[in-house]
């Protein structure tokens, strides 16, 4: 649901770990969908399969989804939220120009249909800006979602949140990739305990990622450093990247919301203004409260 793209990976690990109980793959259907359009916007039909497929990770950074195969170096994994619901319109308009951009390639999600709300209670000006969009030539007023994604074969990708689009050297870095990226490297860092943010040196955008290692883990200042060139390693042979930051957190130092989701924006506030908790910084104090149920299992 909402920008957060669906990992091949978890559908994968999900149907295996239920294969015993009988589960059929074909069960799990990856959908989009936001609280403003009642929910449901795009998903996969019962019968069909997940619609799975590989994208050349280089062209996913210029704005376009160019499918590949799976053995090429640059392939990038990518899982379609389905296709758009009966009754239901969605344009991929380019954020700046405001106008629709051909199939395959990535733009902000506008959707229009009898389910999309008239507004916001008792804020009339962001009500404005985000349900009352329009196109040229089309009847009707859009949402804008400020999710980002791309229409390819009638199905709908969904790549990620405007807002937390990293923007280096003309590059649009998803930051769901940079963190998969960085979780995956080394087995000390926390699962859902990563996240990768743009912040401007004054010149320009540069990247910074922060990772919270496992409270399990008892890292030197030797060993802490060790990490983090794994970590920059990982995202220069991926993504051709390095961070110019890398801070590492002690568990439960990434804000989550109330469904566990990594909340980015506050965590980019929190690395600038130095509020951010420090892993090792403080062993004697009492560990951290369990914030989900996924940090039971880390």
């Amino acid at each position: 649901m909402r920008a957060e793209p669906v990992r091949q990976s978890t559908l994968a690990r999900f149907s295996e770990r239920f294969a015993a109980a009988g589960f059929n793959p074909a069960a799990l259907g990856p959908c989009y969908g936001l609280a403003e359009a009642t929910v449901l916007v795009s998903g996969k039909r019962h019968d069909e399969p997940a619609f799975n497929t590989q994208v050349d990770r280089d062209q996913l950074a210029s704005g376009t989804l160019a499918i590949v195969d799976a053995e090429d170096a640059r392939a990038l994994p990518l899982v379609s939220s389905g296709r758009v619901a009966p009754g239901l319109r969605v344009a991929i308009v380019d954020p700046v120009s405001l106008q629709p951009v051909a199939d395959g390639q990535i733009g902000e999600i506008w959707v229009q249909g009898d389910n999309v709300g008239a507004g916001y209670w008792g804020k009339e000006a962001l009500s404005q800006q985000v349900f009352r969009a329009s196109l040229p030539g089309i009847h009707g007023r859009f949402m804008r979602t400020g999710d980002l994604g791309a229409l390819h074969r009638d199905e709908l990708f969904v790549t990620g949140r405007l807002k937390d689009l990293i923007i280096i050297a003309g590059r649009n870095l998803y930051p769901q990739d940079l963190e998969l990226a960085v979780e995956s490297a080394d087995p000390r860092i926390r699962s859902n305990g990563c996240v990768a943010v743009g912040i401007d040196n004054g010149q320009q955008e540069q990247l910074a990622i922060v990772a919270e290692v496992k409270r399990s883990e008892k890292l030197d200042e030797a060993q802490q450093e060790q990490l983090r060139q794994v970590i920059t390693s990982a995202l220069v042979s991926q993504f051709g990247v390095a961070p110019a930051r890398i801070h590492l957190a002690p568990m439960g130092g990434i804000p989550l919301t109330t469904s566990g989701k990594v909340q980015r924006q506050a965590t980019r506030k929190a690395l600038l203004n130095d509020t951010l908790a420090r892993y090792g910084a403080s062993r004697a104090a009492a560990a951290p409260t369990l914030k989900t149920a996924t940090d039971a299992l880390s």
